[in-house]
C-alpha cells in the first residue's frame, strides 16, 4: 500500500487515510501535500466549514449519472433557416 509523508508532523500515513491539501497563497509558491488524520483534525478541520463542496456524484461513484445534457443542434443557426417551416406571415405571402 502506498504511503505519503505528512506535511506537518512528517509521519508516514497510508494514502487512503491521508488528506490531500493544495494551498495557493497569493504571494508564495503553491504547496501540495498530504496530512495525517491527526494533523488534519488539529490544524485544518473546520477551516473551510462555510464553503460548499462541489457536487461530484453520489457515494456509488456514478458521477454525472442523471445529469441532463443538451445535444448540440445547429438547426437554429442563420445558415439553416431554409429548413424551418414558414411562419403564418411567410405562408400567406405571394412568392412572385
Amino acid at each position: 500500500m502506498a504511503a505519503e509523508t505528512c506535511a506537518v508532523c512528517e509521519d508516514s500515513v497510508p494514502f487512503d487515510a491521508a488528506a490531500h491539501v493544495l494551498l495557493n497563497p497569493p504571494d508564495d509558491p503553491v504547496i501540495d501535500g498530504y496530512l495525517c488524520p491527526s494533523c488534519y483534525d488539529q490544524h485544518f478541520e473546520g477551516v473551510l466549514e462555510h464553503a460548499e463542496a462541489p457536487e461530484t456524484g453520489d457515494d456509488e461513484g456514478d458521477e454525472g449519472e442523471g445529469e441532463e445534457t443538451v445535444p448540440e443542434d445547429d438547426s437554429n443557426s442563420e445558415g439553416d433557416q431554409h429548413d424551418e417551416e414558414p411562419g403564418p406571415e411567410e405562408a400567406d405571402r405571394d412568392p412572385a
